[in-house]
């Protein structure tokens, strides 16, 4: 049950910051401090949203990731909980780890550009973000498909 509510709580705040308003990703129409509109999680991570413009674009996305990331902690938790439970993560070498922290930071980054342009990638990259970050065996296998097709024979004339 603890599972599906968690999964729940990921795409909604993948929609959400999908379809976030120049305001960032949580607002309230400019009417005092925003809130988070997926969780409560989220409340202690508001922020006051402020109108952006070219120049404040890269702290209004670093803004937004963070708070991302604060409501993400409960979700990566209870996944946590699961992978150690049943003893099913792979170990990372270092490629596989830089492979996750990379997506990782790209989806929370990607994901967290301010406004409602390029709302079905920001979502996909977002919960791909979220889902290597809860899941780190998905990098364990992405770098394992790369290697083996660099270490795959090759058809010399």
């Amino acid at each position: 049950m603890y599972t599906l509510a968690a999964v729940v709580h990921g795409v909604c705040l993948a929609v959400i910051a999908a379809s976030s308003t120049d305001d960032g990703i949580f607002f309230n129409g400019g009417k005092g401090r925003a809130k988070c509109l997926v969780h409560r999680c989220c409340d202690g991570n508001s922020f006051t949203p402020n109108t952006y413009d070219s120049s404040n674009v890269i702290d209004q996305i670093f803004a937004n990731a963070k708070v991302l990331v604060g409501c993400s902690v409960s979700l990566w938790f209870v996944f946590w909980s699961i992978r150690r439970g049943s003893e099913v993560d792979e170990k990372l070498d270092s490629t596989a780890q830089l492979t996750r922290w990379a997506v990782v930071v790209f989806g929370y980054l990607a994901g967290s550009v301010p406004g409602p342009r390029f709302a079905i990638f920001k979502v996909i990259v977002l919960l791909l973000g979220l889902a290597f970050l809860c899941w780190p065996n998905f990098a364990y296998h992405l770098t394992n498909l790369f290697r083996r097709r660099n270490d795959a024979p090759q058809n010399s004339p």
